[in-house]
């Protein structure tokens, strides 16, 4: 009986933790790793669905700017739209992606790019290892951390309502700074085996939507380690081409955001005109 008693109290505090968490509530300062795993994947299985716009600014090492209007699109487990216009509302660029197949149609040249990729698209994209992440967690700011991570974790600390956790593995350091009063990332940073800066995903403005916790801004870092060539174990390994470089930054501020409302099949099928050219990517 009294371990039938535990047991029920043990469930009653990890669902008041992820209730306080989805609230806004400051988490109680004992919170553990493994508690905070169970919190961010909760989130990750009810994120169903995301429909969002934003402004991008693209910001290249010498910098020049140059900003776009983009759409993006999000249904699990692994579909993702996204489309950009100019200022001047001239199609840039669409994208369509499913499992690992991907197609990139550039309407300005008639062509349309297909590959497959057994990275996640989000990887090739921006040339940073985000590894099986979902597109929308990606842009919600939610972390994606598995009780594997865990066993590669070398700090864990608190100061108010942050935390800091960082885990090392012999192909990256990823250390991730979460605001624990909605278990989000607050900023985390991907290091290469030599030590220098892959990337960083920096969150700004998080405020409620549709049931969830939501970033205003998003900003994407390439540093100039990592990608093209980064050595694992002391070889070199080739990465594939990607769309973003080193020393490029892209910053998105939403506009509008939708959250696991649904939306027809449609918006996942990419209508090409007749007469495109097809080739590889």
């Amino acid at each position: 009986m009294r371990d039938g008693y535990r047991e029920l109290l043990e469930i009653c505090c990890i669902l008041w933790l992820i209730g306080c968490a989805s609230g806004g509530e400051i988490l109680p300062r004992d919170i553990t790793p493994e508690e905070i795993v169970r919190i961010a994947s909760t989130r990750l299985d009810a994120l169903n669905d995301l429909r969002c716009e934003a402004k991008v600014v693209v910001q290249s090492s010498d910098g020049r700017r140059q900003s776009a209007l983009t759409m993006i699109a999000f249904r699990a487990p692994d579909q993702l739209r996204i489309e950009a216009i100019n200022l001047l509302g001239i199609p840039l660029m669409a994208l369509l992606a499913r499992g690992d197949s991907v197609l990139f149609y550039l309407p300005s040249e008639r062509r349309v790019l297909e590959t497959t990729t057994t990275n996640s698209v989000l990887e090739r994209l921006i040339d940073l290892d985000v590894e099986k992440m979902s597109a929308g967690a990606f842009f919600l700011g939610i972390p994606r951390i598995t009780n594997d991570d865990l066993r590669q974790m070398d700090r864990f600390s608190r100061e108010g309502n942050r935390c800091i956790m960082r885990f090392v593995s012999h192909r990256r350091v990823r250390e991730i700074h979460l605001d624990l009063r909605y278990v989000v990332i607050v900023e985390e940073s991907l290091y290469d085996p030599d030590g220098q800066l892959w990337g960083r995903r920096v969150f700004r403005d998080y405020h409620r939507v549709d049931k969830v916790y939501a970033p205003r801004q998003m900003k994407i870092i390439r540093g100039e380690g990592g990608g093209a060539s980064w050595r694992v174990d002391g070889r070199t390994e080739n990465q594939p081409d990607t769309l973003m470089v080193k020393g490029e930054s892209i910053t998105l501020r939403f506009t509008s955001l939708q959250v696991n409302r649904g939306g027809p099949d449609a918006v996942f099928k990419l209508h090409l005109p007749k007469g495109v050219l097809r080739g590889p990517m």
